[in-house]
């Protein structure tokens, strides 16, 4: 944020939304303590509802250009109750842990599966994955739930993932992660599967 002009940080901090996801750098200061702490202060701040939290710790991940440990940081994916202003956020957040503006990260989120998964770096082969049971939420039922969608990275899984869920358009959109990505393919197999004639 502190490369940005006036009118950028305007528009950023004017940015509205209910879903959003946020990175918290720790320092020296400790601040955050642990995932369970920022959960727990999130769901006792009455400034907020609190539809959807999950955190974690990330203290295993490494600079891809270095390659050298990163400094711990928290991932964090948020649902509100309302529509909300990125500097509405962000200032009830400093006030929380009495920290700057400047340790937190703060984007809108456009989709809580994909940033729950992030979590975990479910989809990101690259980076080290963490464990479910490493991520701190207030519904164990939606983790799961996202943590469980099958993931389609090529022409063929797709074909794969529409046999096996036996061309139900429903039941792909319930059990895909990244949907909309592969939604044009989806629906060409389904629409030629339900062409065939039948004997």
């Amino acid at each position: 944020m502190k490369d940005k002009s006036k009118e950028d940080l305007a528009r950023f901090y004017n940015q509205r939304s209910d879903k959003y996801s946020l990175v918290f750098n720790d320092n020296e200061l400790h601040l955050f303590k642990s995932a369970t702490h920022i959960v727990k202060q999130f769901l006792l701040c009455n400034d907020l509802t609190i539809v959807y939290i999950a955190c974690i710790m990330h203290d295993r991940d490494f600079d891809d250009e270095t390659h050298q440990l990163k400094t711990k940081h928290f991932h964090i994916v948020l649902q509100l109750g309302q529509i909300c202003r990125v500097g509405t956020i962000l200032n009830r957040i400093c006030d929380m842990f009495h920290c700057n503006e400047n340790q937190i990260s703060i984007e809108k989120c456009n989709s809580l599966c994909m940033q729950s998964r992030y979590l975990m770096h479910l989809d990101d082969f690259d980076k080290t994955e963490y464990f479910l049971s490493e991520v701190v939420t207030n519904d164990d039922n939606v983790l799961k739930r996202y943590y469980s969608l099958v993931i389609v990275r090529d022409l063929h899984d797709i074909i794969s993932v529409v046999k096996r869920f036996n061309y139900d358009l429903e039941t792909i959109m319930e059990n895909v992660a990244h949907y909309d990505k592969w939604r044009k393919y989806i629906n060409d197999l389904i629409i030629n599967y339900n062409r065939k004639p039948r004997l």
